[in-house]
């Protein structure tokens, strides 16, 4: 260092001279907190402790124990499928079995999709009395593009019904979309789910439709979406999703809850059973509110509720006129006669109930062979429970 040049110490000294009594504070916080910073990752590293948790060739010390099971559907057999814990992964066990099978779970390729992967399972589905399985994912792409699909087991292996980027139909060109959401499986195999339609792009709005795939796999049927014509008036307005003890019945029939708009009235809740037939489908009106209440009750139905379907195709449902506004349980048959089961006040027959009248019924389904479970009977005196049935 040469003779003209000041030293370090003395040029530290004349700037630390310089400094005014605030900045001589934040420092000396400033060299507080870094002396902290460094005995604070001192004592972490010295406390942890690191352990193998998965390398590129297996996973180490992970539970193999079920969690709580995520939602479950059991066969009349008892073959039992179900989520595992979050929803994670699925698995099966057929009937008389000592274990579970996994069919996939997160992370596992989608068959029939090149590159995809699994990263969601979703809660619904079915199973037939085969033990044939129907439940919907969502997986990532190699596009990057999320996506979804149905699928079904058969017990051996995993099959593709729809995924979402499939052009769905009888739509104009709209793909299936992410909300592919299963309804159910019957014994023959004929699948239903509904979803929200994608439109072309820059066109429309997402459209929720029912499709139905019929026995032995093929393509799939639309059957009935928001913004068609409804058989008889009206235009449909909304869909829920079809439910009940056998949303898809055994003559391949489907329930299906609607809200109509009417150019008179506005909007009313309603029910249409749709089917397929030589892949072409065909919907039945069952009852809207609004509608004319058959003799020789006068009127026309009340928002109606509680709609089930049988095996045989018959429909029964709660509904009230808007001339007596007493509730009802009425019995719909193809193609389309509504006879009154039973109201609010009408006599019980003494055969039955040994006498009293109807408070107000409420249809409820029994099993699925066309049974449908009536209100019990209040008697003069004390409520007496009594619970009847009729058989469509």
């Amino acid at each position: 260092m040469s003779g003209t040049q000041p030293s370090l110490s003395h040029t530290n000294a004349a700037r630390l001279n310089k400094l005014s009594l605030p900045s001589l504070r934040v420092l000396h916080a400033n060299v507080v907190l870094l002396i902290l910073a460094l005995s604070i990752c001192a004592s972490a590293r010295a406390q942890v402790s690191l352990s193998t948790v998965a390398t590129d060739q297996s996973v180490e010390g992970l539970s193999n124990h079920f969690g709580v099971p995520f939602g479950g559907t059991v066969d009349q057999n008892g073959d039992y499928a179900f989520l595992g814990d979050a929803a994670t992964a699925a698995f099966y066990r057929h009937a008389g079995t000592p274990a579970a099978v996994r069919i996939l779970q997160i992370g596992d390729p989608v068959p029939g999709i090149t590159g995809s992967r699994i990263v969601a399972f979703l809660n619904g589905g079915g199973i037939n009395s085969s033990g044939h399985v129907v439940f919907a994912v969502r997986l990532a792409t190699a596009s990057g593009v999320p996506g979804g699909a149905l699928l079904t087991y058969d017990g051996t292996s995993v099959q593709l019904v729809v995924s979402s980027s499939d052009i769905a139909p009888g739509t104009g060109g709209k793909t299936y979309g992410l909300a592919i959401t299963p309804v159910g499986i019957n014994d023959n195999g004929v699948i239903a789910f509904i979803t929200n339609l994608l439109p072309i792009p820059g066109i429309g709005v997402a459209q929720r439709t029912l499709f139905m795939v019929p026995s032995g796999g093929g393509t799939a049927v639309r059957v009935l979406g928001a913004g068609d014509a409804a058989p008889g008036t009206g235009t449909i307005s909304s869909l829920q999703n079809p439910s009940g003890f056998n949303p898809v019945n055994a003559l391949g029939e489907v329930l299906v809850p609607c809200v109509v708009q009417q150019s008179v009235g506005g909007r009313h809740p309603g029910f249409f059973v749709g089917s397929v037939a030589g892949g072409v489908a065909n919907v039945q009106r069952v009852v809207v509110g609004g509608d004319a209440a058959p003799p020789p009750t006068s009127g026309t139905f009340s928002n109606p509720i509680s709609a089930f379907l049988s095996d045989n195709g018959s429909v029964a449902f709660g509904a009230a006129t808007n001339t007596t506004f007493i509730p009802a349980t009425w019995l719909w048959t193809a193609p389309s006669t509504i006879t009154r089961f039973a109201a609010t006040g009408d006599p019980v027959s003494s055969n039955l109930a040994g006498g009293g009248f109807w408070p107000v019924p409420s249809p409820r389904p029994l099993t699925p062979l066309g049974i449908f479970s009536s209100a019990p009977v209040s008697q003069a005196g004390p409520l007496a429970m009594r619970s009847f049935a009729i058989m469509p």
